[in-house]
């Protein structure tokens, strides 16, 4: 299985999530919400951080998204 198709389910992924944290925190008057909103723009990050580093080509870079 190559990279881009383990990559591209991940960056979905993290456009859920981050939309997901905007929802929450638009919706900051419900209890719960905001570390809702933090979970998913956490959750984001680390999708994100992780189909980069599948998509890079240099050790180095791959390491410094893994680190990330």
């Amino acid at each position: 299985m190559s990279e881009l198709q383990l990559a591209i389910p991940l960056i979905v992924a993290a456009e859920a999530a981050a939309a997901l944290a905007v929802v929450g925190l638009w919706r900051r008057g419900v209890p719960g919400s905001v570390p809702f909103a933090a979970l998913m723009a956490a959750a984001a990050w680390c999708s994100l951080a992780v189909s980069m580093s599948l998509l890079s080509d240099s050790a180095g870079v791959k390491f410094t998204w893994l680190r990330i």
